[in-house]
């Protein structure tokens, strides 16, 4: 059943960005977007407003996802912001644990903030 699942997973998020490679061929943005954010989920097996983001670091299963929960250390910035030994002691794991969190975070790309602003399509 474990195989069939993990099955079924993979062929979700490539079926999934397959359809996003379709409708941005068909100039269908807002669907695009929509299915590489799915294509990604399944991918991850996190959707995007979870408050679990540390299971998006390799290694971070559900269980030291739910201690670190606990801990206030379950988003990427979180993470971040702590050191080696409160990761070690939220997740309860021996060290290395949070070297190898903090080495994998080190992987990620910055945050990024982005600001739209509409400007007056009139040009008279």
């Amino acid at each position: 059943l474990r195989c069939e699942r993990e099955e079924l997973m993979r062929s979700a998020s490539r079926i999934a960005a397959a359809a996003a490679q379709y409708f941005i061929h068909k100039d269908c943005l807002a669907a695009a977007a929509n299915s590489l954010t799915l294509a990604k989920s399944l991918r991850h097996r996190v959707w995007p407003d979870t408050d679990q983001q540390c299971r998006l670091v390799p290694g971070i299963g559900p269980v030291i996802a739910g201690r670190l929960l606990r801990s206030n250390l379950a988003s990427i910035e979180q993470l971040c912001g702590a050191s080696i030994q409160e990761i070690e002691r939220a997740a309860m794991q021996k060290f290395p644990f949070g070297s190898r969190v903090k080495n994998e975070l080190s992987k990620f790309p910055p945050k990024m903030d982005l600001s739209l602003q509409v400007a007056d399509a009139d040009t008279n």
